[in-house]
């Protein structure tokens, strides 16, 4: 685990299960980010936004 992580892998997954779940619930449509350099995510963002 990295140092700068506060959980292990399967923590991290539950995490992410749980909150997918309760934005999904709460009526926000969830858009999971791909995997990409940094510069490249923050570009996707409004794209895909801009897309709607």
């Amino acid at each position: 685990m990295q140092s700068e992580r506060k959980q292990n892998f399967d923590e991290a997954v539950r995490t992410y299960d749980l909150m997918y779940r309760t934005y999904r619930d709460c009526g926000y449509e969830v858009m999971p980010i791909p995997i990409m350099a940094v510069s490249a995510r923050a570009d996707f963002v409004p794209e895909e936004v801009a897309k709607d």
